[in-house]
């Protein structure tokens, strides 16, 4: 078998598929296509996600409405329960209600103070120092 009698490869292998001759710009029109199909198949997907977060997240806070509403009551009860037990006990209403009433002012002021100590992280001060860490000393200093 010489070099001539060797079968030769077929110059186009694709040139026909479903016997319509087929090149490369078809081929990249073809895939152009299926991309722009598949972008907005995935748009769509998102779209439909965020509306569904949207509904759930509307959901989510009127749910947390009632709570709130529940546990105010709840609180309510409780803190007359607890006057009229200091009541029965033969403390004066009046008292009884102001040391209720200062144990509550004890208890917001201490989760304020909870609150202003955790605030500090929200700035992201990790975040801040690694990024002016470049910039030498005059990088203000916050302890995390």
């Amino acid at each position: 078998m010489t070099s001539s009698d060797a079968p030769q490869p077929d110059p186009e292998p694709l040139a026909q598929v479903a016997g319509a001759p087929v090149g490369l710009m078809d081929m990249a029109d073809a895939l152009l296509g299926d991309l722009r199909g598949i972008v907005q198949d995935h748009l769509q997907l998102i779209a439909l996600e965020a509306q569904r977060a949207g509904e759930s997240l509307a959901h989510i806070l009127a749910y947390s409405l009632v709570i709130g509403v529940l546990l105010l009551s709840t609180w309510l009860a409780v803190s007359g329960a607890l006057v009229f037990w200091l009541v029965a006990y033969g403390l004066a209403p009046g008292i009884a209600l102001l040391l209720f009433a200062l144990f509550n002012v004890m208890a917001i002021a201490s989760l304020v103070f909870a609150i202003r100590r955790r605030s500090r992280f929200l700035r992201f001060p990790a975040t801040q120092r690694s990024l002016q860490a470049g910039r030498g000393a005059d990088a203000p200093k916050d302890n995390a």
